[in-house]
């Protein structure tokens, strides 16, 4: 019970996260949006880390270290996987492609000669099915488009998806009209690259996490502060040189609220994870962490005003049914 009340606990936290990225990335670009909020999440993780579990001691607990090391590569992974996705596609749809880790998981336990009962099969079933939907079709045609970014970061449609998390989160209204990023002559058809792009990189931040969770999983010899903060100083040493060589690490200084935000949310999300993953199956784990799909679905809903394509809500709901079915069947 411990463990699904640490897991799902985690799955509110970054639930509300991804909110909070899905909006930052309007405003930055995606190197240093990952690079500045990995910062701020190990700014705030060290400390914490060194309170509660202090400096690792004995071969075991520097073995724990390495796992929560190597665990720091793949997280690093599937979080700049979902800022990727979510500065090209909407949250509504991102998080359900970023959830199907439970099926990939799935799969793999099933190549490595697991039996395949029913109930898993019908799981499989919903959940590529309703992955194929979701990341297939396009969106709606924008209104205008945004102009890459100096640095080479990618280009996003705003105009549809003005803020309206500015009271709460930090982040300004976007105003595609007084955005010098915004073009008219950018307005165009819908492209099935820009969505299959951010369907992609949401496919790769599952498959990350799913394979970072297997590291954080032998971990129990530290505190998941500790972890965390391990996590996050591997993060922060390869993400930061690349942010350096492109886009750099500089922000707006009305934007370092929503960043620190960002990092709280994170950090304790993970906190809660990562403790999850020690005291229990990681395989439970892995699937409700994938429930971070239903949550990002109807924020994404709710208070993004999204209006998805009805093929790919539906597909949305599939994958989501698919994962929940898994879960059962695990």
């Amino acid at each position: 019970m411990l463990t699904i009340t640490l897991a799902l606990s985690g799955v509110v936290f970054w639930g509300f996260c991804d909110l909070l990225i899905a909006q930052f990335t309007r405003h930055v670009a995606t190197v240093t949006a990952i690079a500045v909020t990995t910062l701020v999440s190990f700014a705030l993780a060290l400390p914490l880390a060194l309170a509660v579990g202090g400096v690792p001691e004995g071969a075991a607990e520097w073995r724990a270290v390495g796992f929560a090391a190597a665990g720091g590569v793949f997280y690093l992974a599937a979080y700049g996987s979902l800022v990727a996705a979510l500065s090209r596609g909407d949250l509504s749809v991102v998080a359900p492609l970023a959830a199907l880790d439970g099926a990939v998981g799935a799969i793999l336990a099933i190549a490595l000669g697991d039996p395949v009962n029913a109930i898993t099969a019908v799981g499989l079933t919903l959940a590529a099915g309703g992955g194929a939907l979701a990341a297939a079709q396009p969106r709606r045609a924008p209104e205008a488009a945004v102009a890459p970014i100096p640095g080479g970061a990618p280009a996003f449609a705003v105009a549809s998806e003005a803020s309206t998390l500015g009271a709460t989160s930090g982040l300004p209204a976007l105003d595609p009209a007084g955005d010098p990023r915004v073009s008219p002559a950018c307005a165009g058809p819908p492209e099935r690259r820009r969505l299959v792009a951010g369907a992609g990189y949401a496919l790769l931040s599952g498959l990350s996490i799913a394979v970072a969770l297997q590291f954080f999983g032998h971990t129990d010899e530290v505190s998941a502060t500790t972890t965390v903060a391990v996590a996050r100083a591997v993060s922060l040493a390869m993400i930061v040189p690349v942010a350096l060589a492109t886009t750099g690490l500089v922000i707006a200084r009305r934007l370092w609220p929503a960043a620190l935000l960002i990092g709280v949310t994170d950090v304790v999300g993970f906190v809660f994870v990562a403790a999850a993953t020690a005291r229990g199956p990681v395989s439970v784990v892995a699937v409700l962490v994938a429930q971070l799909a239903l949550m990002g679905l109807v924020l994404g809903l709710v208070v993004l005003h999204e209006r998805p394509a009805p093929r790919q809500l539906a597909g949305a709901a599939l994958a989501i049914a698919g994962v929940t079915v898994l879960a059962v069947a695990t």
